[in-house]
């Protein structure tokens, strides 16, 4: 079975095989690949340089950790993360939170993945969309605008190496 973009079986796990997805998908978007988790210590580093950062992850404790840390990194670059996207409920339900300067979750914030009610691709598809929707809003000064790219400061980024606790929002 072959897709558009004819996608080889291989180990989707393998941060190659994500850029060569993308380049074939559009060779004239740049991307940058990083073979690393993320981590408090490296949230900085990784992300110097953004505009905006998108957060997909799925656990919990996981978007707390990236963007307490994004927000001590890099104060006033937007992130626009998720929350709230287990099971097929009402999509309407899905909103755009600001809960807070140049941050904005995607989701209806209450729906949590349990047994029997994990996270559905259909509920995933439309909170990455509004997502995208989001990018591309503030992109054009259409919601608070941001203040060009991440530099993280000297001591937000020795706190974060160091191992500390980021903290605050911006």
């Amino acid at each position: 079975q072959k897709t558009a973009y004819e996608i080889p079986k291989r180990d989707w796990s393998s941060d190659v095989c994500s850029s060569d997805l993308l380049r074939r998908i559009n060779p004239h978007v740049h991307h940058e690949a990083h073979a690393v988790r993320v981590d408090a210590g490296n949230v900085a580093s990784i992300f110097a340089g953004v505009h905006v950062l998108v957060e997909a992850f799925d656990r919990a404790d996981q978007k707390l950790m990236l963007l307490e840390s994004f927000a001590a990194a890099c104060p006033g670059v937007p992130y626009v993360g998720a929350s709230g996207l287990a099971g097929h409920g009402d999509e309407s339900a899905m909103r755009v939170h600001a809960v807070a300067r140049n941050v904005f979750i995607v989701g209806d914030l209450e729906s949590a993945a349990q047994p029997g009610r994990g996270l559905m691709a259909p509920r995933v598809g439309v909170a990455a969309h509004m997502q995208a929707n989001v990018v591309v809003r503030l992109l054009l000064g259409e919601l608070t605008r941001h203040r060009g790219l991440c530099k993280p400061s000297e001591s937000a980024h020795d706190r974060t190496r160091a191992g500390g606790e980021p903290t605050g929002l911006p």
